[in-house]
C-alpha cells in the first residue's frame, strides 16, 4: 500500500507558529520564517520540523533574531497628540536652530543625547534625523512657500554663476522678484553640481530648471558675470553665449545685466595697474613676509615702539574685491616709517619691496590710492545691497563716472596727496610734476573703463522715477513703457496707469512722503510697498503701476547674492563636513537663504501654527 502523507495542519500552526505553508495547492511544503528555509513535510510531519529546528543554520538565525530590534521599534506611530507636536517642534527648532548657525549634523548627536537626559527623554534629533528634516521637510516647505510668492508676481530675473568646490563645479541659480507686501525679494531657486562652464551647458541647465518651476513667461533678465560665456564680452556680440542661447529656448527677448560691483572693482584695478607702483602687488608682498614668522613681527613690534607707532597686525586682501584692499593699504599707511626701517636693515631683502621703501615717492602713491580706494570702496557697498534696483545703481555709477572725469579736468590732487608733494618738492624738484601725471594718467585710465564697461546702463536712466525721490513725470512713465514694450510688456493700458500715477503724486504730495522717506532713508522696493499698503486699503486701483513698477524692481545692478551665496557654502560647506552631498547641501541653503526671514525664537511660533510641517517632522515619512 502507498505511505500516508503528512499534511501541515491547524495543530502544527499552532505549535509552530514561524512555519508557514508556501504553495497554496500542496500543504506539505513549508518554509521557516526564522531562517528561510524550505523543506518538505510529507515523509517525517512533526519529526521533520522538530528535527529542522535543532539544525545549526537555525538555532544561528534564531539567536540573531532574538539579540536584535525590529525597525518598526524606531518608527513614529500614526498618532499625533499635544505631546507629539510638542516633541515635533522641539526636534524642527533643534535642527533649524543647528543648520542657521553652521552646525554640523555630526553635532547633533551630542545635543540629541543632552537634551534627552537634561530635558525631554523622549527627544532624538541626532545627525540622521536632523538632516532628514532639513532635507525632506524643510526644503520642502521653503519651495512651496516660494512658488506661491512667485504666482503672485509677474516678472522675475535669474542670476547665475558657477565656482569650484574641490573636484566639484557648484552652479547655484537664484531669483529676484518684487513683493507688493515684502519688497524686493531674492531667493535660491536652485543649487546643483554641474559637469562644464560651456554656454550650451548653462544655457541649458538654466532653462530646464526655469521650465520646470513653469517660470518661462515671467523671465525679464538675466544677470551674472560679465565673461564671454555670459554675455559675449564688452560688445556683446556673437550667438555662443548663455544669454544669447536662453533667449533662444525661451523663445523671447530678456534683458541682460552684467556685474557692475565687477565692474567697479576691475576699474580701480586697471587704473592702479598703469602707476609706477602697482599697491596689489606690494601689499601682498610686505603681508606674507610677515605671515606666520614671529621672529619678524617681533623685530617690527620693536621697531614701532622706538617711532611711538601704536603696532596693528598687518592685513591681507583678496584680488577679487576692492573692499578688502582699502584696509590693508590703510594699515601700510600705519605702519610705513616702521616697515622702512625694518626692510632698509634686513639682509637679503626682496628686491620689489626694498625698491619700493627706497623709493621716496613709494608713501605719496600710497596715500593716493587708498584716497581712491576709499571712493570706490564706498560705491561697491552701495550697490552690493541685495534690494537695490537698477536705476539707483545707474545713479551710483554716473556719478563715480562724473567724479573722475572732473578729477582728470580740473587736475585734482587730495591735500594730504598735496602736503606731501609739496615737502618732497624741496629737496627733488619735479617730483610734482610727475606725480600729477600719474594722477591724471589713473583718473583717465578709471573713466575711460567705466565708460566702455557700462554704456548699457544709458539703457535703464528711463527708471529713475520708480525710485520715488520726486514727484513722477508722465513723459518718464511713458518712456519706461516704451521701454519695457521693447521686452514683451505689453499687458499696460496707459489711460488708468494716468490715473494711478495721478493719484500716487497727489498721496505723496499730501502726506509730504517724498521728505519723510528721504529723511529716514527707506529703500525704494519698501516705498513702493507703502504705497500699494495704502492703495490697496483705499480700494484704489494700482494693477498697471505695479506691473512697470515689478519690472523694474526685479532687476538687480549687480551679481552680488550668487557671491554671497558661495560664502554662505564655503562657510557652512568646509573641511570637517566634506562627507555633504550636494542635494543635502542644497536642502541646507535654500533653507538657510529662503527661510532668513524667521530667527530660531520666530521658528518656534511658525512650527506651533503650522501642524503640516510639525506632522512631517513627526511623520516616518521624511526617511522614505
Amino acid at each position: 500500500m502507498p505511505r500516508r502523507k503528512n499534511h501541515f495542519n491547524d495543530n502544527l500552526k499552532k505549535e509552530f507558529p514561524f512555519i508557514i505553508q508556501i504553495e497554496k495547492t500542496d500543504d506539505t511544503v513549508v518554509k521557516c520564517n526564522i531562517c528561510k528555509v524550505e523543506f518538505n513535510l510529507a515523509v517525517g510531519g512533526r519529526a521533520a520540523i522538530n528535527k529542522h529546528c535543532q539544525s545549526n543554520k537555525h538555532n544561528s538565525c534564531r539567536d540573531a533574531a532574538a539579540s536584535s530590534i525590529k525597525l518598526t521599534t524606531f518608527l513614529r506611530n500614526t498618532t499625533f497628540s499635544s505631546d507629539e507636536k510638542k516633541l515635533a517642534i522641539a526636534e524642527g527648532t533643534m535642527a533649524y536652530h543647528a543648520i542657521c548657525h553652521n552646525q554640523s549634523f555630526r553635532s547633533m548627536d551630542c545635543t540629541s543625547n543632552l537634551i534627552r537626559k537634561l530635558f525631554n527623554s523622549s527627544f532624538t534629533c541626532a545627525r540622521t534625523k536632523c538632516e532628514r528634516i532639513v532635507v525632506s521637510v524643510f526644503k520642502n516647505f521653503s519651495d512651496d512657500l516660494l512658488e506661491a510668492d512667485l504666482k503672485e508676481t509677474n516678472f522675475v530675473t535669474i542670476l547665475s554663476d558657477a565656482s569650484n568646490h574641490n573636484e566639484l563645479k557648484l552652479y547655484p541659480v537664484l531669483i529676484r522678484y518684487f513683493n507688493a507686501v515684502s519688497g524686493v525679494q531674492t531667493k535660491i531657486l536652485d543649487l546643483s553640481c554641474i559637469t562644464g562652464e560651456t554656454s550650451e551647458i548653462l544655457s541649458k541647465h538654466i532653462f530646464d530648471i526655469v521650465k520646470k518651476r513653469n517660470l518661462s513667461e515671467k523671465v525679464l533678465a538675466l544677470s551674472a558675470d560679465n565673461t564671454n560665456t555670459n554675455f559675449g564680452g564688452v560688445n556683446r556680440r556673437g550667438e555662443n553665449n548663455v544669454h544669447k542661447k536662453l533667449m533662444l529656448n525661451l523663445n523671447k527677448s530678456i534683458i541682460g545685466i552684467g556685474c557692475n560691483a565687477h565692474i567697479i572693482s576691475n576699474a580701480i584695478n586697471t587704473a592702479s595697474s598703469v602707476m609706477s607702483i602697482d599697491v596689489e602687488v606690494i601689499i601682498p608682498q610686505i603681508y606674507l613676509h610677515f605671515n606666520r614668522f614671529t621672529v619678524r613681527v617681533t623685530k617690527l613690534q620693536e621697531l614701532c615702539s622706538e617711532a611711538d607707532v601704536q603696532y596693528e597686525k598687518l592685513l591681507g586682501f583678496s584680488k577679487v574685491r576692492w573692499l578688502a584692499l582699502t584696509p590693508a593699504i590703510e594699515r601700510i599707511i600705519q605702519l610705513f616709517d616702521p616697515l622702512r626701517t625694518y626692510f632698509l636693515s634686513i639682509e637679503k631683502c626682496p628686491k620689489i619691496l626694498k625698491d619700493f621703501f627706497e623709493n621716496e615717492v613709494s608713501e605719496i602713491m600710497l596715500f593716493f590710492v587708498h584716497n581712491q580706494a576709499v571712493l570706490f570702496s564706498s560705491a561697491i557697498k552701495k550697490i552690493e545691497k541685495n534690494n537695490i534696483p537698477i536705476a539707483e545703481v545707474v545713479n551710483i555709477i554716473n556719478d563715480l563716472k562724473d567724479m573722475y572725469i572732473s578729477r582728470y579736468n580740473e587736475n585734482f590732487v587730495p591735500m594730504t596727496v598735496g602736503a606731501s608733494i609739496k615737502k618732497l618738492e624741496e629737496s627733488k624738484p619735479g617730483i610734482t610734476r610727475s606725480c600729477s601725471k600719474e594722477m591724471l594718467i589713473f583718473y583717465k585710465t578709471c573713466f575711460e573703463y567705466l565708460e566702455q564697461w557700462t554704456r548699457r546702463l544709458c539703457d535703464f536712466s528711463n527708471l529713475e522715477w520708480t525710485l520715488l525721490r520726486k514727484q513722477i513725470n508722465w513723459n518718464d512713465v511713458q518712456e519706461t513703457i516704451k521701454f519695457f514694450e521693447e521686452n514683451n510688456i505689453r499687458n499696460v493700458c496707459d489711460n488708468e496707469l494716468f490715473d494711478e500715477v495721478r493719484r500716487l503724486n497727489k498721496f505723496c504730495e499730501k502726506n509730504e512722503m517724498f521728505n519723510k522717506w528721504s529723511e529716514s532713508d527707506i529703500d525704494a522696493d519698501k516705498r513702493w510697498v507703502e504705497i500699494f499698503k495704502f492703495f490697496k486699503t483705499e480700494h484704489i486701483p494700482f494693477n498697471n503701476l505695479k506691473i512697470l513698477v515689478e519690472a523694474a524692481m526685479c532687476l538687480p545692478g549687480t551679481n552680488a547674492s550668487v557671491e554671497r551665496t558661495f560664502s554662505i557654502i564655503n562657510d557652512f560647506w568646509g573641511c570637517k563636513k566634506s562627507r555633504l552631498s550636494v542635494e543635502t547641501l542644497s536642502a541646507v541653503i535654500s533653507t538657510k537663504e529662503n527661510l532668513k526671514m524667521y530667527n530660531c525664537e520666530e521658528f518656534i511660533k511658525l512650527l506651533n501654527e503650522n501642524e503640516y510641517i510639525t506632522k512631517a517632522i513627526h511623520s516616518s515619512n521624511k526617511y522614505v
